[in-house]
């Protein structure tokens, strides 16, 4: 996991002046060598969150192997699937977190036959595909209702009880004290490992179970896979330890918004992302998205970054500060107001938002090698603009983003001026000049 330090960079024309003394020792310290480039690149790890339910109302694992070129072509490593178990209908709200049979496709989405026909293409693209699983409860039809009451948890008069302290009258509890309940759940779990051939998991609501079952888990899991995916939706480390990969960043899209509202400048943000990614345990790492399916279905685009048009350039910030960038699905619609996840509905990609991605990726793709160095903060000259470096050895890129609806023009960093840089957004060179001008939610990644 790299490691960031925190700087301010002035976006002026800073010079420093030495002054002359004829009396004063001449200055024979050495020129300063820069450090060494680091060998290994940072991790390229693209995750793509796809909801099915924005597909229509049927064949929809058809349907999103028939997208997979085109999520592919966005830059996508991992394919994370929503739930595509068979919901519950009794006492159901519609959710699909909502889980009836944990071996069995929900009909609307197709049969396990096209599961597996997804998995086998995306395999074929070199991408990577894991489900979404709920393990502290299911549904009240569940078949495991039923057959093993027992294997929930009960109240004094033996009612079975939703999940204490939340207010998910939709599932029922399960007892993670018996231990033929949770031999079955890692049953489950590695059923569709071997059945489909899907790489792993993202699981949800983790605070919810016992860590000594994670590790149970999570030990079969990369038993059968040693390279599986495991995210954990948690923003505690201690999850971390039990052996999943990364796990939330779950203060980063809080922050994103603060950066898009003027509330939190450049070094407020690098800081925070510094501190976040400080406390990983070795080997792991961090999800950070702009949008996901619980954020969507909550706030609009317009309320956390200003507008619609605003997401690729909050996308372009998360995707350079560290962790393993994300892209809801939904984003590629640009939608203009709340997106329920539970419902079915068609939500078509715009080309163009699909393309600000796919460029966004590129630029981070080929700056793999520079990322794994140090990222600092720069104050720019008009606190509407939201910007950063990232340094490695000799290499460095500078990283901005323009957070307002109106074109902006900041004073280019000393560094910077007059020198030839690669511009991986636009293609190609180009030399800067004293200022650069950004339009209205516009981005640039210069590497120099």
């Amino acid at each position: 996991m790299k490691k960031l330090n925190i700087a301010l960079l002035s976006l002026g024309a800073l010079a420093l002046t030495a002054c002359s003394d004829d009396n004063q020792a001449p200055d024979l310290r050495p020129e300063p060598v820069p450090a060494p480039e680091i060998a290994e690149p940072a991790i390229s790890q693209v995750i793509y969150e796809a909801n099915p339910r924005l597909l229509g109302n049927s064949d929809l694992l058809a349907k999103l192997d028939a997208r997979l070129p085109e999520i592919k072509d966005l830059g996508t490593d991992v394919l994370w699937i929503m739930p595509i178990f068979a919901p519950g209908v009794s006492q159901s709200i519609g959710s699909p977190y909502c889980i009836a049979d944990y071996t069995a496709v929900n009909p609307a989405y197709g049969t396990t036959a096209d599961l597996k026909k997804l998995v086998d293409d995306a395999h074929g693209l070199g991408m990577k595909v894991i489900l979404d699983w709920v393990a502290n409860h299911t549904s009240w039809d569940n078949v495991w209702i039923s057959a093993h009451p027992d294997w929930y948890l009960q109240d004094a008069s033996g009612n079975i009880v939703s999940p204490p302290g939340q207010n998910w009258t939709d599932v029922a509890q399960l007892d993670f004290n018996n231990a033929q309940m949770r031999q079955a759940m890692t049953d489950a779990l590695l059923y569709w490992m071997r059945e489909t051939g899907i790489d792993g998991y993202r699981f949800d609501y983790v605070n919810g179970v016992p860590h000594d079952y994670w590790q149970e888990a999570l030990t079969a899991i990369h038993t059968l896979n040693p390279d599986a995916i495991t995210i954990a939706e948690s923003g505690e480390d201690a999850y971390l330890a039990d052996g999943f990969g990364l796990r939330y960043d779950w203060g980063y899209a809080s922050d994103l918004s603060k950066a898009f509202s003027g509330k939190m400048n450049s070094q407020a943000f690098v800081a925070a992302s510094d501190k976040t990614l400080k406390s990983l345990p070795e080997g792991t790492g961090v999800m950070r998205y702009v949008f996901n399916h619980d954020t969507a279905a909550e706030n609009t685009a317009k309320s956390l970054y200003g507008s619609p048009e605003a997401m690729p350039a909050a996308y372009l910030l998360t995707a350079f500060v560290g962790g393993s960038p994300m892209i809801y699905q939904a984003m590629e619609s640009a939608p203009s107001g709340l997106v329920n996840f539970f419902n079915y509905q068609t939500m078509a990609p715009q080309a163009e938002v699909s393309a600000q991605y796919a460029s966004i990726n590129r630029a981070y793709k080929a700056t793999a090698l520079i990322r794994a160095g140090r990222v600092d903060a720069v104050m720019a000259s008009d606190p509407k603009v939201m910007a950063y470096t990232v340094t490695n050895g000799a290499k460095s890129i500078l990283v901005m983003a323009n957070t307002s609806g109106d074109e902006v023009s900041v004073k280019t960093p000393m560094i910077y001026e007059k020198a030839t840089v690669t511009d991986h957004i636009a293609g190609g060179s180009v030399t800067l000049t004293e200022q650069i001008t950004l339009p209205a939610y516009g981005y640039a990644v210069y590497e120099k």
